[in-house]
């Protein structure tokens, strides 16, 4: 096994990009570090060797189960409330041992024996993804083919700091700034080193501006003052580190304008600050510290220069040949993936991961590592509309990154109309003997049928393809996941109208967000892809389907009395003619819900679609969000849905304050 990596790193641009030969993550806001685990010993670092397991500890406790000997490459980062990474809460975090911590791994480089840094980047995160645990504070890094352009929008939408663009078939190479990984980032941010501090002024204390530079060569340059962005806390945690490394000489060759007394300090600290522009004298307009940058190694923090695209596409074709091994050794390699999900073996084979159309016709394509063969691509599923069986599975090919994290490790029940809208459909529990071997499936005891019956599991976009061949245009997993089946990530309440206007759908769902805002819920809306709207609120798996039952039930009263003229809370629909009703019995172990993102066999082909909340208000047409423009919305506002997977509601404050 490898020991004391250093990991590889990416090269900024100035702009993002599409390309079928390109992966695409989120740039992430926190520490990077490697994690070598070694027969259930964990080390945790930085790219400085510093070591983390201190500062990290329940993540290295996490990774002692991973089951495997490897060597992993992540980002420790402190999610929000909206499961963001944030910078500042990852500093909170260090200060109080506070905040909701998790490593999101996106490279494996040692598995069980085997050194991978040569093989493909797309095999070393398919191995990756089918070893990880599944926790809420070790997660896949998961990313997007192709549309680099899109997903760069979508990241703006959702605020985040910025992507990362990875070759496909780029090897792993430590230590090594690559033009094969490339970064875009959204916010103009800078790594610093801390070369002296002027005194306070007024109420504030301790200093009032830090005195900033970068290298240039082996030569210091002042870049700037930073006085913003510092609260007293980290006023007094920088203070208390600058304090032994005072000395009289100024670090750089010459003593910068600093506008009032400065004193100096060896340059040995790093912090990352966030800024409006470069000047023409190359300092930094508008500086604000983000926070201390302990990982980071301050002989290497210079000025980042953004390349152009086309240079950083032409050198990382240079760099490709400069490092490809001759093509033998490069098979041989593939031979040695520790998975047999490892991908195409050559690049005549067409393939989804390189950009290739379904095919014309029926016939062949690999998605993910596995040949699938596609049938009837061109029978009409909605004849009005014109959308066929082909563009169903287009649609869950591109959705994939979207939907995957709301059906991963949920057992699904197949729901499939093979004839589209001109038949019937059919639901399907049981996988039995039909899927290949390489789709996921898990046994689960069914109390209504006595017995043990084998789920599918949808893991990854190969498995969703492939549902969606078999005529599943809707997608319904579970509320909980086969490591925790009796307790749901989410209660789900189902808004479902009899012969009543969306209007009212639209006032019973303030109405129940009214009820949730009072219990201090977060809470999520989305079309039902029908007549109705769906509204979640995250547990985090922290209850049981009896317990969240009946918080869904209270909840449902509550709003009811709100809005009792046009509501009901009887089930029987000849019962609620012109109402809608309040259905929280779906919070049921075994009882599935159209997924945020699954199409549904209506006319139109609709699309169920997460809304902000300003969003759910009179005019509302649930028919607006389909097949045709789902894609373009994600692009424009991002996925809206994402912080159901976040920090679950305390019921028993939740009930506290309903009661006041």
């Amino acid at each position: 096994m490898p020991h004391d990596i250093e990991p590889m790193y990416a090269t900024p641009v100035k702009e993002p990009f599409s390309d079928p030969n390109w992966l695409f993550e989120i740039k992430l806001d926190g520490y990077r570090a490697v994690a070598e685990v070694d027969q259930g010993a964990v080390s945790l670092y930085s790219r400085k060797k510093i070591s983390f397991k201190r500062q990290f500890a329940p993540i290295v406790a996490a990774l002692q189960s991973l089951g495997h000997d490897a060597v992993l490459d992540g980002e420790v980062v402190v999610l929000d409330e909206q499961g963001k990474s944030s910078f500042q809460l990852l500093q909170n975090y260090q200060r109080t041992g506070s905040g909701n911590l998790c490593y999101f791994v996106f490279d494996l480089l040692y598995l069980d024996g085997k050194n991978l840094c040569d093989l493909p980047l797309v095999t070393r995160k398919q191995t990756l993804r089918t070893i990880l645990p599944e926790r809420a504070d070790i997660r896949f890094s998961d990313h997007i083919p192709d549309d680099g352009t899109s997903f760069y929008q979508i990241a703006q939408a959702n605020q985040l700091e910025g992507i990362v663009a990875k070759k496909n078939d780029s090897r792993y190479l430590p230590g090594k700034r690559s033009r094969e990984w490339l970064k875009i980032k959204i916010t103009q941010q800078q790594e610093a080193i801390i070369c002296g501090f002027t005194r306070p002024r007024g109420s504030r204390s301790y200093f009032r501006s830090l005195v900033l530079g970068v290298y240039e060569g082996d030569q210091l340059t002042y870049i700037g003052l930073c006085g913003g962005g510092f609260d007293e806390p980290a006023l007094k945690e920088v203070s208390a580190l600058m304090e032994p490394l005072v000395q009289d000489a100024c670090p750089f060759g010459k003593e910068p304008p600093t506008g009032a007394p400065a004193t100096w300090v060896r340059p040995q600290l790093v912090c990352e600050v966030v800024f409006a522009e470069w000047t023409d004298e190359q300092v930094m307009r508008q500086p604000v510290f983000a926070g201390l940058r302990q990982d980071k190694d301050p002989s290497r923090v210079i000025r980042e220069r953004e390349l152009e695209v086309g240079e950083a596409l032409r050198e990382a074709e240079q760099e490709a040949a400069a490092v490809a091994a001759p093509e033998k050794a490069a098979a041989k390699a593939a031979d040695q993936a520790p998975s047999p999900a490892a991908g195409p073996k050559g690049d005549e084979e067409p393939s989804f991961a390189n950009g290739s159309p379904l095919p014309v016709k029926d016939g062949e394509l690999v998605v993910e590592g596995h040949k699938l063969r596609f049938t009837n691509l061109d029978k009409l599923f909605w004849p009005e509309e014109g959308y066929t069986k082909r563009d169903v599975v287009e649609y869950y090919r591109r959705i994939a990154p979207f939907i995957l994290p709301y059906l991963k490790n949920r057992p699904q029940s197949l729901y499939r109309t093979p004839q589209g809208m001109a038949g019937e459909g059919f639901f399907q529990k049981e996988a039995g003997e039909l899927p290949p071997e390489w789709v996921a499936t898990r046994e689960i005891f069914s109390r209504s049928n006595n017995k043990n019956i084998k789920f599918f599991l949808c893991q990854d976009a190969a498995t969703l393809v492939y549902m969606a061949n078999l005529g599943c245009v809707e997608i319904n997993p579970w509320l909980s996941r086969v490591d925790q089946l009796d307790n749901p990530d989410y209660v789900v309440i189902d808004l479902d109208p009899e012969d009543i206007g969306y209007e009212q759908v639209v006032q019973a769902a303030l109405a129940v967000r009214e009820v949730l805002t009072q219990a201090g819920a977060s809470s999520f809306p989305k079309t039902s892809g029908s007549r109705g709207m769906h509204i979640y609120v995250p547990l985090a798996a922290r209850y049981d389907y009896e317990t969240a039952g009946r918080f869904a039930e209270l909840v449902a009263n509550l709003a009811h009395r709100l809005v009792p003229d046009f509501t009901s809370l009887v089930r029987s629909p000849g019962k609620r003619q012109q109402k809608v009703y309040f259905d929280y019995l779906q919070n049921r172990r075994g009882q599935t819900i159209a997924a945020p993102y699954s199409l549904r066999v209506r006319p139109l082909a609709p699309v169920s679609t997460p809304l902000r909340w300003e969003e759910v208000r009179s005019g509302l047409d649930p028919r607006a969000f389909t097949i045709k423009n789902v894609h373009e919305r994600l692009a424009r506002v991002g996925d809206l849905f994402h912080g159901v997977n976040g920090p679950g509601l305390d019921l028993a404050a939740a009930l506290e304050r309903l009661q006041k």
